[in-house]
């Protein structure tokens, strides 16, 4: 997609939002290693871990259930004053692994902004011949804004991506490491999610196209590295709040399934018109070769401990799909797997899921 200018300037707010830079790619890059049947396999969650300290040894077993595991930049934060998150990621990483040996590991890196519990940000700051890797106020006052965060505040600048030296600084130093560690499986961007105060909207409109241009060149050294790059968006799900609704829910995930390289199907369970059941069905209705099953960031720290998990539905491997989704009649759609099949009835707003040879498991909630 290419935006002329003066749509980039009007748009340059609303678009540094989580996965933004994905968006002129029609989404988050295709997952460059093989999913099984497993549903397990594909969930994910982002922004998981303890800030008062490593994780303990229920944590780490939660978020090991998880196919794709998301470290938090919160994790051990009290403890070393905001600082070392590349250490605890990699200390982390090995324990998760060693919990679960199929587990894949995904640290988090920022978009646009950068902070100091990062060490190599945090080193950065300090470098005065590095003071013009960050984006300056109308003033030519470097911007530096607080990141917020319950276990104490800590300094965040906007990466200059205008200056080459600053954009290779953030794909050399601040993301290359995560590309060349084998304990990790790939990396998930986050935003400032805001734009720097006090900075014209053309010069900034000029770094997020440059750093859009930084992003497309990393994206190809990812793949080449066998990491996947995605964020914490997603396409949605399933709300079982009324019949035209669940339909049309599920018409957009089915449309979105076949254009996108990783559809992200989302399961909130602080919705209470949405299931795991339900989530899981619209997860086999609208997959393409390569999707997740999410659980949507629900505050700044994250516990998987608090995540709902069901063995039977999660860990049941589906195999391949015998065909695509049918909407047969109106409102009910169906597909079969090799072991199994799931339908999802938005007249009665009911869900069938077929686990092969177990019992079907249908109703409302889950």
């Amino acid at each position: 997609m290419v935006l002329h200018f003066i749509t980039l300037v009007a748009l340059v707010s609303a678009r540094e939002y989580p996965g933004w830079a994905f968006a002129k790619h029609g989404g988050r890059p295709p997952l460059p290693f093989a999913q099984s049947g497993r549903v397990q396999d594909a969930t994910v969650a982002f922004f998981m871990g303890n800030a008062s300290g490593f994780d303990n040894d229920e944590e780490l077993k939660a978020e090991a259930q998880f196919g794709l595991a998301g470290i938090g930049w919160q994790i051990n934060n009290v403890p070393s004053n905001d600082t070392h998150l590349e250490d605890a990621e990699v200390q982390t990483a090995k324990q998760l692994k060693a919990t679960r040996a199929g587990v894949r590991v995904l640290v988090s890196r920022n978009s646009a902004v950068v902070s100091t519990f990062w060490d190599t940000a945090r080193t950065a700051f300090a470098d005065h011949s590095k003071e013009s890797y960050w984006v300056r106020d109308v003033k030519g006052t470097v911007v530096e804004t607080d990141w917020i965060s319950p276990a104490g505040n800590t300094p965040k600048r906007w990466v200059n991506f205008s200056n080459p030296d600053a954009a290779d600084w953030w794909a050399t130093e601040y993301i290359g490491p995560v590309l060349t560690s084998t304990l990790f499986d790939g990396l998930y961007l986050d935003c400032a999610c805001e734009a720097p105060p006090g900075v014209d909207d053309a010069a900034f409109a000029a770094v997020q196209m440059s750093a859009q241009d930084t992003i497309d060149r990393m994206l190809p050294r990812a793949a080449l590295a066998g990491k996947w790059v995605t964020a914490w968006d997603n396409e949605g799900g399933v709300r079982l709040a009324s019949a035209s609704q669940c339909a049309s829910d599920m018409r957009a995930l089915l449309s979105k399934g076949t254009g996108y390289a990783t559809l992200q199907v989302s399961f909130d369970q602080r919705d209470a018109h949405q299931s795991l059941d339900a989530a899981l069905a619209a997860f086999l209705l609208a997959r393409g070769l390569y999707a997740t099953l999410m659980w949507p960031v629900t505050g700044v720290y994250e516990t998987a401990s608090s995540y709902k998990w069901n063995r039977t539905l999660l860990e049941h491997d589906f195999g391949a799909p015998l065909a695509g989704a049918r909407e047969e009649p109106t409102g009910v759609f169906t597909r079969r797997y090799e072991n199994g099949a799931a339908t999802l009835d938005c007249n009665a707003l009911k869900v069938h899921l077929n686990l092969g040879a177990e019992p079907e498991r249908s109703g409302t909630h889950a």
